[in-house]
C-alpha cells in the first residue's frame, strides 16, 4: 500500500474494492459479521456446567470480601476477575455485565487487529481478516464465544497484547507508553500470552535498527514485566507458595496434573500425531487447490473476457456438491482449511528475521510470531464448526490476519492478476464464514433448544438441561435461607452466582486433577467441618480428562464424606435414582446436610432471589 518504505511489495486494494467503499467497508463488514454470529448464537454463550460459572463466580465471590487465590482458586493472572468484579460493583450481579465487558474487549482487539494488519499489510488485508475472525469469533462454540469466553483473562491478554503490538510497530514516545501498559495488561492477565508478545517484541527489537530502537524496546519490555509482577505481588502476598503451586496462577506451568497434560495434548492434535498428519496433509492439499485455483484458473483474456467467470461457477459447483454430499454434517466441523495456519505462521515469522527488520517486516515479524505462538496450544487442532474446541478461538485472529498478509500482500503480487485473485480469496473467506455461521446456527437453535429465564439473565439451553435447572433454582429459591451455603458438583460457580448463596470451598471447579491426593482430603476435611447445607450433584462426565464420574472415577473421598453428612431431598430429570455421573440422562440431585454437629458455615450474601421463580420457553 503507499506509504510503507520497506522491501516488501504490495497491492493497491482499489483493484479489489472501489476507493470510495474501502474505509466504509472497513468498518461496516467486521461490524455487522460480528452482529451475524450473535444473532445465530444468541443466548447460547453460557454453558452452566463447563467453565461459564467460575467466570461468572470468581468476581462475585471478590465482591463478598474473598480474596484471589487465597481463599478463590483461579489459574490466570489477576487482572481479569478484579476488572469484573468491578464492573458486577458498578453495574449489578448479571451476567450482561460480563458480557458487556468482553464486547468491548473484543472491539478493542478487533480494532487493535486491524491496526497492526494493515500495517504489516493492507487496508483490504486488515478488512477480510478482522471480518473473518469477528465472524468466527464473537458466537464461537463450547465456550469460545468471545461474547463471554471460557476465560475472559484470554480476552484481557490478547487486547494487551495487541496493544503492546501496535504500538510497536509505529514510531514515537507515546506509543511507547501503549506499549509497556499494553504488554504489563497482557502479563498481569494470562502469562503465556504476555510472554509471547514479550518475546515477539524482544526479538523484533533486536532484530531492528537502529540500535537505540533496540535498546527503548528492552527498556520497555523490562518495565512492564516489573509492572506485571507488582500486580501478582499485591495478588500473592502473604499466599503459601504450595497454594499458588496447586491452586493458583503457577499451577499451569509448575503444577498442572497430569489429566490437564493429557486434555491438552488432544486439543494439540499431538496425542494422535499420525492422525494429525494426515489432517495437515488434506489442509495443504484443499489450501493449494484454492490458491491455485484462484490465482491461475481462467484469467481473463481480451479475446476471451467470459473466462473470468470459469472460477466462480467452478466454484459455486463445488461448494454445491459439498453441501449435498455426506461430509457436510450441519452438526460437524468444516473441512480443516485453516488447520495449517499455525505452521505457516511459524516458518512466516522466523523468514521475516532473514534481513534486518524496517517499519513494515517488523510489523509482520510481530504480527506471525506472536500469531504462531498464541497458536501452539492448537497446533495441530485448529478446526472451525461447532465441535471445535474452546482454545481455538483466541489464537484465530491472529492467525487469519497472518493468512490475509500473507496472501494479499506478499503472494497477490507475484501473480499474473493480482486484483483477481484479491476478489477470489476474499469470496472463498465469505463462503467459509458463511458455512461456519450455518452450521452454528443449525446447532443453536434447534428444536430441543429451549429459554431459561434465571434472575442473573436468560439464556437458552437444551430443554433436559434446562428443565433441571428451572426446577433446581425453584427449590433453592423456596428453601435456602440468607447466609446458608451451597456447591454443587462438578461445578458449581454458576449456581452460586445465580442465588447468591455461597460456597465454603476454594474451588469452584470439581474436575479430574483438581483434587488429588491431600487436596482431596482436605476438601472433605472442610465438607466434614464447614459445610456447605446443600450440595448439588449435577451429571456433568468430563471425559475429555480420562475419568469420566465425578465420585467414582475421582474425587473418591470428597464423595464419601458428602455421602456420609448428608442426605438425598430432590432429584430432577429422568435418570434412575442411582444412576452415576456420565449416565446416559441428565439429571440434577439436591443434598441437605443431616442435622447434626457440627452445623454447616454461615457465610453473609444478600441470600438467593425471592422474585418470580425461574421460567422456561419453547423456541419456535
Amino acid at each position: 500500500m503507499a506509504g510503507h518504505n520497506d522491501d516488501s511489495v504490495s497491492v493497491d486494494a482499489a483493484g479489489a474494492f472501489p476507493d470510495r467503499w474501502e474505509k466504509v467497508g472497513a468498518v461496516v463488514l467486521p461490524a455487522l459479521a460480528a452482529a451475524a454470529s450473535l444473532a445465530v448464537s444468541w443466548q447460547r454463550w453460557i454453558n452452566p456446567f463447563v467453565d461459564s460459572g467460575r467466570e461468572l463466580d470468581v468476581p462475585w465471590r471478590l465482591l463478598q470480601g474473598e480474596r484471589l487465590y487465597r481463599d478463590v482458586t483461579y489459574y490466570y493472572g489477576p487482572l481479569g476477575p478484579w476488572l469484573n468484579a468491578l464492573a458486577l460493583r458498578l453495574f449489578g450481579n448479571r451476567w450482561l455485565v460480563l458480557e458487556l465487558v468482553c464486547a468491548a474487549l473484543s472491539a478493542l482487539l478487533f480494532l487493535l487487529l486491524f491496526r497492526l494488519t494493515r500495517r504489516a499489510g493492507g487496508l483490504l488485508s486488515a478488512t477480510v481478516a478482522t471480518t473473518l475472525s469477528a465472524a468466527l469469533c464473537m458466537g464461537a462454540p463450547r465456550g469460545g464465544a468471545f461474547i463471554f469466553p471460557y476465560s475472559s483473562s484470554s480476552l484481557y491478554a490478547l487486547a494487551g497484547a495487541f496493544l503492546a503490538l501496535d504500538a510497536m510497530a509505529a514510531p514515537g514516545r507515546r506509543h511507547r507508553v501503549l506499549c509497556v501498559m499494553g504488554l504489563a495488561v497482557a502479563l498481569a492477565s494470562r502469562a503465556e500470552i504476555g510472554a509471547a508478545a514479550c518475546a515477539a517484541l524482544v526479538i523484533a527489537g533486536l532484530r531492528s535498527r537502529p540500535a537505540a530502537r533496540t535498546r527503548a524496546v528492552l527498556a520497555d519490555a523490562a518495565v512492564a514485566a516489573l509492572l506485571a509482577c507488582g500486580v501478582y505481588a499485591i495478588a500473592c502476598a502473604g499466599i503459601p507458595w504450595r497454594d499458588l503451586l496447586s491452586d493458583g496462577p503457577l499451577a499451569p506451568f509448575f503444577g498442572m496434573p497430569e489429566e490437564w497434560k493429557s486434555l491438552y495434548l488432544n486439543v494439540s492434535g499431538l496425542a494422535q500425531p499420525w492422525n494429525a498428519a494426515a489432517r495437515i496433509g488434506v489442509a495443504l492439499l484443499l489450501d493449494a487447490a484454492l490458491v491455485v485455483a484462484a490465482g491461475w484458473l481462467a484469467l481473463p483474456r481480451p479475446d476471451r473476457p467470459a473466462r473470468r467467470h470459469l472460477f466462480t461457477i467452478g466454484f459455486a459447483l463445488v461448494v454445491a456438491a459439498y453441501a449435498c454430499s455426506p461430509l457436510a454434517d450441519p452438526f460437524g466441523n468444516l473441512p480443516p482449511v485453516l488447520a495449517v495456519l499455525p505452521l505457516v505462521a511459524i516458518v512466516a515469522a522466523f523468514a521475516r528475521l532473514a534481513r534486518p527488520l524496517e517499519e513494515r517486516s517488523r510489523a509482520q515479524f510481530l504480527l506471525f510470531f506472536f500469531s504462531a505462538a498464541v497458536a501452539v496450544r492448537v497446533l495441530f487442532g485448529v478446526a472451525l464448526g461447532p465441535r471445535m474446541s474452546s482454545y481455538v478461538a483466541p489464537a484465530l485472529p491472529g492467525l487469519l490476519a497472518t493468512a490475509a498478509v500473507l496472501a494479499f500482500d506478499l503472494l497477490a503480487p507475484r501473480l499474473p492478476a493480482p486484483a483477481l485473485f484479491q476478489r477470489r480469496l476474499a469470496a472463498v473467506f465469505a463462503v467459509v464464514a458463511v458455512l461456519f455461521l450455518f452450521r452454528i446456527a443449525c446447532v443453536d437453535n434447534g428444536p430441543g433448544i429451549v429459554k431459561l429465564e434465571t434472575p442473573a439473565g436468560a439464556l437458552r439451553l437444551p430443554a433436559r438441561q434446562a428443565n433441571a435447572i428451572a426446577r433446581t433454582l425453584s427449590y433453592m429459591q423456596r428453601n435456602a435461607r440468607q447466609g446458608e451455603t451451597l456447591t454443587a458438583f462438578p461445578e458449581s460457580g454458576f449456581f452460586n452466582f445465580v442465588l447468591g448463596l455461597r460456597s465454603p470451598l476454594r474451588q469452584d471447579l470439581f474436575i479430574p486433577g483438581v483434587l488429588s491426593g491431600a487436596r482431596d482430603a482436605a476438601a472433605a476435611q472442610r465438607v466434614d467441618t464447614a459445610g456447605p447445607k446443600y450440595i448439588l450433584l449435577c451429571n456433568r462426565p468430563t471425559p475429555e480428562y480420562g475419568e469420566v464420574a465425578f465420585g467414582r472415577d475421582y474425587a473418591a473421598g470428597l464423595w464419601r464424606e458428602i455421602e456420609d453428612r448428608y442426605m438425598l431431598v430432590e432429584a430432577f430429570g429422568r435418570a434412575r435414582p442411582n444412576a452415576p455421573v456420565g449416565a446416559k440422562r441428565f439429571f440434577i440431585r439436591i443434598y441437605f446436610r443431616a442435622p447434626r454437629p457440627p452445623k454447616a458455615a454461615q457465610l453473609p450474601t444478600a441470600g438467593p432471589w425471592r422474585g418470580p421463580s425461574p421460567t422456561l420457553a419453547l423456541l419456535q
